[in-house]
Formats: structure tokens, sequence, C-alpha cells
């Protein structure tokens, strides 16, 4: 009998903004129903768009076909405008879960637009996060036996799929070591890169900054990282093992200087072996990462079933100034059906010592527990605060009882140096706030109270499209300020209005930003609707109202009242 062919995934994203491209000025692509696909062994993601959004008189057929390159795909096209020829431009799939979209090289065309912002390098995937978190850590990097770098004051760099990178204050390198290379590269989640070489090999990039990096990362400006690949570091006098990424198949040999490049998310323009073509059978299968709603990431999670993974983050947890927890291996658990993650400590990493058995509390927020602990401090008791769970693979850790706790707990979070609030952030989690030229209209009740055409459409992992205009453009006669204010940990302190027209009411339908977090500067003192509950018109066309994990609370067209307890997460 045969051998079954070994199967390969292809994965597909909702992509979310209106979507456009242009070749010379000429419109290619202008779609609504853009997904974002990533394709076995390649580290850099690109757009499928439907057949009938492409302008196909401007495709030829390509020789050599690009069919090759792309599993799944059975027809390829050159690019023809003007008789400017871009080869190997597009490929149309083949394969359910993709029949009928086109895929497009990126850097074929000239330029992309979501909304009415650029696109740069590739597009940004839903299920990928950057966090810049300021540490004080003692980082020492070393080339060969020469100490280049060493800080107590670094950032770290947490990114989805990528080892944690360390940037070092400019002040704190030895600069005579290191060469300035005519090297640059971009990265849709950082910005443009520039790059050192180190004195010993003055052409091969060792380390790399970004001048002028994205909002989302700005605490990066002023600093410079180094590829663990090609340098000893130690975090805390440990040595950190050289890790394996995307880029290891071409640092050691091939990252030199004199061009520019592409990369996802860090550090080399350059292709390895996993982007050649298949040389042996294989099956391909499409995995809608959108089809289980909330609880998908960058695979999808089995239905009733904890799932977890290791951080690099230090996780610290305070009562009173006192550490109750302080861990560099804390794990981040998904329990099921929750779409918002904890974390979990190895016992050592937490104050067993003030720990007491003690009985099932009746709230029951955690699943498959063995055992709850009260933590007594001094004459203080916080009952039921710590569990075990009875779980394979975390029945060696300790839970912290946290998101929706009403009872006195850990006061402060911490990762690294920097207080996070409500819960984790989840690492396949994005904030993308995008500006629009769109006509929004919102009505509440049939009485329209906001129109505007300046937007900011904010794409949230696992949210509807929340449309954000400025206050200038929404009629506040029937809107009531509220008391109820909420933290999200992604965006920031939100407040929140009524709507109240003598006679109809509904509760905190609205709300606002006055000072969101950098990844989401672009909304602030911005005003948004809960789309569950409201009629929102884009460009001449009602929408539906969305289902959503706050849609139970909101009700039939009810919100929740400021003494109602808070959703999963702010709007």
């Amino acid at each position: 009998m045969a051998d079954t062919p070994p199967t390969r995934e292809i994965t597909r994203l909702d992509f979310g903004p209106r979507l456009r491209g242009y070749v010379a000025g000429t419109l290619l692509v202008d779609t609504e129903r853009a997904l974002v696909i990533s394709e076995p062994g390649k580290a850099v993601t690109f757009f499928a768009v439907p057949a009938d959004d492409v302008r196909s008189d401007l495709l030829s057929p390509a020789e050599p076909s690009p069919t090759a390159l792309h599993p799944g795909a059975a027809h390829g096209w050159d690019l023809v405008v003007d008789g400017d020829r871009r080869a190997a431009a597009a490929w149309e799939y083949a394969i359910d879960g993709l029949d009928g979209y086109v895929g497009l090289r990126f850097d074929a065309l000239d330029s992309w637009l979501q909304e009415d912002e650029p696109v740069a390098i590739h597009p940004r995937s839903s299920r990928h996060r950057v966090d810049a978190v300021p540490s004080t850590r003692h980082v020492v990097i070393r080339v060969g036996d020469q100490v280049v770098a060493d800080t107590r004051r670094p950032v770290a760099v947490f990114e989805t799929g990528l080892p944690t990178r360390w940037y070092i204050p400019l002040a704190d390198l030895d600069r005579a070591a290191l060469v300035d290379l005519p090297l640059h590269t971009g990265c849709p989640y950082k910005g443009t890169a520039s790059y050192y070489a180190h004195a010993s090999d003055p052409e091969r990039a060792v380390a790399w900054y970004y001048p002028d990096p994205l909002p989302e990362v700005a605490g990066i400006a002023g600093h410079v990282a180094f590829f663990d690949e090609l340098v000893t570091t130690e975090v805390d006098g440990g040595r950190r093992e050289p890790p394996v990424t995307q880029w290891t198949y071409g640092l050691r040999d091939n990252l030199r200087g004199g061009g520019s490049g592409a990369h996802q998310g860090t550090d080399s323009p350059h292709d390895h072996p996993r982007t050649r073509p298949e040389e042996t059978p294989v099956s391909i299968t499409v995995t809608d990462l959108d089809a289980d709603g909330a609880l998908s990431r960058r695979h999808p999670v089995p239905p009733g079933a904890f799932t977890y993974e290791p951080s690099e983050r230090r996780v610290r947890g305070t009562i009173d100034g006192l550490d109750v927890v302080d861990s560099l291996a804390p794990l981040l658990v998904w329990e099921p059906g929750s779409a918002v993650p904890g974390y979990v400590f190895p016992r050592a990493d937490v104050r067993t010592d003030l720990l007491a058995p003690t009985a099932p509390p009746a709230h029951g927020r955690h699943p498959q527990v063995a055992q709850w602990y009260n933590l007594h401090l001094g004459e203080e008791v916080y009952e039921a605060l710590v569990f075990a769970y009875d779980v394979d693979g975390l029945r060696d850790h300790l839970g912290v009882d946290w998101f929706r706790r009403r009872e006195a707990g850990v006061e402060h979070w911490y990762e690294e140096d920097e207080e996070i609030f409500r819960h984790p952030r989840d690492p396949y989690k994005r904030v993308d706030p995008i500006r629009s030229s769109r006509h929004v209209e919102v009505f509440v009740e049939g009485v329209k109270v906001a129109d505007s055409r300046r937007p900011v459409l904010l794409f949230e992992t696992r949210l509807p499209v929340r449309y954000y205009l400025p206050a200038e453009d929404v009629d506040f006669t029937h809107l009531r300020e509220t008391s109820l204010s909420t933290t999200c940990p992604y965006k920031g302190d939100a407040r929140y209005w009524s709507y109240d027209d003598g006679t109809t009411t509904r509760e905190n339908i609205v709300w606002s930003y006055p000072t969101p977090i950098r990844a989401a500067e672009a909304i602030t003192d911005l005003v948004a609707f809960y789309n569950e509950v409201v009629d929102i018109v884009v460009d001449g066309v009602p929408l539906e109202r969305p289902e959503s994990e706050f849609s139970a609370a909101l009700g039939a067209g009810a919100a929740p009242a400021a003494a109602t307890p808070v959703p999963a997460a702010t709007p």
C-alpha cells in the first residue's frame, strides 16, 4: 500500500478593512473580503482576494508559473500594466477553503491601502502581537569574548511566535565595537530597521535598531537589539541558548550589508530553504482561524480543552508591597470556552508559606480545580485566592484568582516592570485602529445620533469592527455621561454615556478612551457605539447587528448598567 503523503496546513484569516492595491496608478484590487494567508514554511503572510475583485484583464499567463511555490494553486499569472510586466504576481487557488481566491505577491504591486492608510511590507495578522515592556533585568551581550552591551534597563520585546528580544539603550553599548551597515528592512509591526555589524566582521549584521518605530513599540526608540543566534546573551547571569527561528537558516552566512528587504516581525530579510517548492507529494489542508470565533489563536482550540503555553515574561503579583508571586517561568492558560488567558506559576514561585487549604468557593470561576487556598498575610485573610488545577501538565503549578474577582486579592500585577490590568495580554490578539473616509451613520431607536466621514475603524481580534467617530460628529442631545468606567489591557480606561430621549433609555452603549495606551492612540477622545444594540450604516449600507461576547450582557437592546459586572473585555 502506498504511503499516505504528509499533510501541510494553509491558514486563513479575515483581513477586515477595505483593501485596495495599485500598479502604476491603476487600481488592480478593491475588496472588502480579503484574507490573510499563511502558507506552510513561509515566514511572510500575503493577501488572497476573491477573483471577482481583481482586474482580470491585467493578468497574463505566467511562464514559469508561480503555482509550484504555492500549494493548492492551479493557475498563475504575470501582471501587465501599460507594457510593464510583473512576473509571477498572482495565482488562483483550487482547494477547498480557498477555491475562487487569488493570491497576490505583495511586492508585485506599487502600493496597498487598508481603508485610507498604507499597508507596509506585508499584511499584518490579527493573531500577531508585539509588546515592548521596560525591565530591570541585567542583560549582557558578548561577541566572542568582548562585552558589547551591559544594561540593567533593557526593553523586552515579546512578539507572537518569536523569541524574546532584548533592546539595549544606546548609552549602555560599546559603540566603538559596532559598524553601521547600509542595510534596511521593514516590519509591519515595528517599522523600518537599520543594522550594525561588529568590527571583527564589518559586513555581517549582528544587531539592529528602529530609528522611528511604530507607536505600538515606541518604547524601543533609542535602543539596539542583537541576534541571539550570533552572540552570547546573558540575562541575570544565566546564558540564553541561541534560539532557532525562521531566520536561523541564513543568519550565519548570508545577512550582509548593501541592500534592503522585508521580513515578518523581526530581524532578517532572507528567505531560507523552507520557502522553496515542495519536492515530495503532500496533502494540503486549509484551516480557517476565524471558524471557532472567540477561541481561535494561531491554531484552532479543541472544544472543552485546556490549552497552555510557556511565557518568557517575568510576572509578579503584589499585596501591600509584598511579592506573593515572582516567576520567570509562568504559563499562559486558556480555560475551556474562555477567550481570556490567565497565568499559572511553578509552586516555588508562589509564597506557599502564606497558603492554607480551604473549601471551594461558590462562584465557580475556574473549572477542574483540585484544591483552593486562602492566603494569610498578617491579620488579613484573602479567601480562595490561590488554586491548583487537576489538569495534566498543570498540577505542579498554582493559579491566582484575578479576572472578574470582586473580593480582595492581588493588588498589582507586573510583566517585567510594567503594570498590567484586568488580565494578561493575549499574545494572539491585536488592536489596529485605521483611519478611513467611509461615511458612517449611527441610529438609536431610529434617531440619528452620529454622522461622520472621518471615522477610525478599530479592528480587534475576535470582536466586531468598532467605528470611532470625532465628538464633533456626534449629537450628544440625548446622551448622558454615566459613572461607569472600565479598563482594557489593550486600549486603556474608558468612560461611558447612556442614551435617554425621555421615552427610551439604553444604558452605557457609548464610550470613549480619553488617554488610550500607545497602540490605540488614534482613537483618543473619539466616540464609539455598541454595534450590537444600535444601527450603523456605512456608505449607505445598513450593517447587521453582530453577535459578540457582549451580546448576552447587552440583551435585547439593553446594555449593562454601572452596577452590572463588567464584560469579559471592554469593547
